[in-house]
């Protein structure tokens, strides 16, 4: 009897820098670019006028790292989702960036069984109206927070809850040694979650 054992290697972990060279000009070409187990390494001052990445992200059904170098602000573009969606079971780690809502958006939409992971970062001046979830809303999916500072974040539609951050569905929430200052549901309850 012959036995062959055919032995499976993992692709190679590739990174990514946006902002530094070799360089992506933006953070969603570098997510277009990007397999399983990347890292987009974002570098800090390198985006748009301000300094700040001005964008909106999609992520589907990846696993991937964002990692801010040397602080990095990523301020809100209009959308429902939020800066980010993270949807079809993606799995995102941010960490170490700053997000800046300019008081008219959310920072993240995490739908579809995702899973979004936020350490050593900082989310101020999100808010929502058409769903709860201020800073985050959680609708079928996992939302982990480690290290990460929230503030000034608000809900203002009647019905709707969680200033910060809201859950619906099946959803999962753990948050590990975070801040939370400033959060108001304005007609709900939840102030933060």
């Amino acid at each position: 009897m012959l036995t062959i054992h055919l032995l499976a290697t993992a692709a190679a972990q590739s990174t990514f820098e946006v902002g530094q060279d070799p360089m992506f000009p933006t953070i969603q070409s570098a997510l277009q670019e990007a397999s399983d187990g990347d890292v987009i390494r974002i570098h800090a001052g390198m985006g748009g006028d301000q300094g700040a990445y001005t964008e909106t992200l999609l992520v589907q059904g990846l696993e991937v790292i964002l990692e801010g170098v040397g602080g990095p602000t990523i301020q809100a573009e209009s959308s429902f989702n939020g800066f980010l969606h993270v949807t079809g079971g993606g799995d995102v780690t941010v960490s170490g960036i700053t997000f800046e809502g300019q008081g008219s958006h959310r920072l993240a939409r995490i739908s579809g069984g995702a899973t979004l992971t936020l350490t050593d970062s900082t989310v101020r001046d999100t808010s929502n109206g058409d769903t709860g979830g201020g800073s985050v809303l959680v609708s079928s999916g996992a939302l982990i927070v480690e290290g990460t500072t929230f503030s000034s974040s608000r809900v203002y539609n009647s019905e709707r809850r969680g200033g910060m951050i809201a859950t619906e569905g099946p959803s999962t929430l753990e948050v590990h040694g975070s801040i939370f200052t400033d959060g108001r549901s304005e007609h709900g309850d939840g102030g933060a979650i």
